[in-house]
């Protein structure tokens, strides 16, 4: 039995495991009916990922209202998913979606997005410079599309894409007749311009290292741990106030989205929304929007000064090898 099959067996006779509720809901709004079915092949590839990195205690105590911090929620969406497979005679292939479970981190969180830290995977050789000269390179937001980058990187940040049901939507006309939709209706509501940004994760998960892999594809070999962020984030402001006079800077974890069906009053905004492909990075961002017109060009080189007293670096295994070693 594989791990993702241990994980979806160990929470099946769970009673908030609601199989026959998740399948009236679908079959009442069968949202994946007008799907590609490469699109479902790599929804269910996506759900699978989420699952294996997701699924632990902490999420098991969250209730499925609370949407991607639940083990409930993921399992609905994994559940609904499979129906529509059912529906359209397939069985869906499992394969090269198997991560080895991960090692005991060195610290958790109290709760899923807790927040209390915050840790940014990458090369020692760069990690360094940041933890002991407070060194921070701001990337614009459309440089996500890079070839360069890699795929857990690589996302497009200007335009945050969902679809409704084309069953659920009236097109009217000028003339005010009702025009026929084929498909499902795409809705995009684009950044109001280039904005910078930089990423984090809300956990630390030694299987996340190799994600973040470099232009060679080395994987990230160190992570910097910071134990304040609101220091963090205010010696970020301070540093970049010169530099982007009049820009906004805000900061929170990323709110994940299913892009075919979004909750009742969830917003969808292109600086902190993302895929749930993505959620598995439960991340954390510092952005800054232009106020008074312009965007963001080409990275921005901040220096916050020494970081050692609010941060630390770890090696993959968990030690910590310089800096502060715990909160």
């Amino acid at each position: 039995m594989s791990f993702l099959e241990r994980l979806l067996v160990a929470r099946s006779t769970d009673v908030r495991y609601d199989d026959e509720q998740w399948r009236f809901e679908y079959q009442v709004r069968p949202y994946l009916k007008n799907v590609p079915q490469s699109e479902l092949d790599a929804r269910m590839r996506a759900l699978n990922r989420n699952l294996i990195f997701l699924l632990d205690s902490a999420r098991d105590a969250v209730p499925e209202r609370a949407t991607f911090t639940s083990t409930w929620w993921w399992l609905k969406k994994r559940a609904q998913s499979l129906i529509e497979y059912e529906t359209r005679g397939l069985v869906p292939q499992l394969s090269g979606i198997e991560v080895a479970p991960a090692p005991p981190p060195p610290f958790t969180p109290k709760y899923p997005n807790e927040c209390s830290f915050i840790v940014r995977y990458g090369e020692a050789a760069w990690l360094e410079p940041m933890l002991e000269e407070g060194r921070v390179r701001l990337a614009p937001a459309a440089s996500y599309t890079c070839d360069g980058l890699s795929l857990a990187q690589q996302d497009d940040e200007l335009e945050k894409p969902h679809f409704s049901l084309g069953d659920g939507v009236r097109i009217i006309d000028a003339s005010g007749r009702a025009s026929p939709i084929i498909g499902d209706v795409r809705h995009v509501r684009p950044a109001m311009a280039n904005y910078y940004v930089l990423c984090a994760s809300t956990e630390f998960d030694a299987r996340l290292f190799p994600l973040f892999s470099n232009n060679a594809g080395a994987p990230a070999d160190a992570c910097i741990t910071i134990w304040d962020v609101e220091a963090f984030a205010e010696r970020l402001e301070r540093a970049a106030r010169d530099l982007l006079p009049g820009w906004y800077c805000h900061h929170n974890p990323v709110q994940y989205f299913d892009p075919r069906q979004i909750e009742l009053r969830q917003r969808i905004d292109a600086g902190m929304s993302k895929d749930f492909a993505f959620a598995h990075q439960r991340e954390y961002r510092f952005l800054w929007m232009p106020v008074g017109g312009g965007a963001a060009a080409s990275h921005v080189e901040l220096k916050l000064g020494r970081l050692t007293d609010i941060a630390g670096l770890f090696a993959p295994d968990g030690s910590c090898f310089a800096g502060r070693a715990q909160s």
